[in-house]
C-alpha cells in the first residue's frame, strides 16, 4: 500500500498501477479484478485497464458501463 500525495485523476492513479505492477514482474493480463470505491476516477481507470486487455477481435460497446466491474 502506497500513499498517493497527488490528485487522483485516472491518469496518476493508472500511471501508479502501471508502475507497481511493473515493479513487480506482473502484466496486466494477470489481473484478474479491481476493487474499487466506485469514484468516477476510480472506474474510469479500471477500464483503461479492461481495454489495455481486450482482444483485437472481441466485441466492444460504446456505452458507459458503471457497474464497478472493469
Amino acid at each position: 500500500m502506497k500513499e498517493l500525495c497527488n490528485r487522483h485523476t485516472t491518469e496518476h492513479l493508472t500511471s501508479h498501477v502501471k508502475n507497481t505492477l511493473s515493479r513487480y514482474d506482473v502484466s496486466v493480463t494477470r489481473v484478474y479484478s479491481v476493487t474499487t470505491d466506485n469514484g468516477a476516477n476510480m472506474l474510469k481507470a479500471a477500464r483503461v485497464f479492461r481495454e489495455t486487455d481486450d482482444e483485437p477481435d472481441a466485441s466492444s460497446s460504446d456505452e458507459e458501463d458503471d457497474s464497478g466491474y472493469p
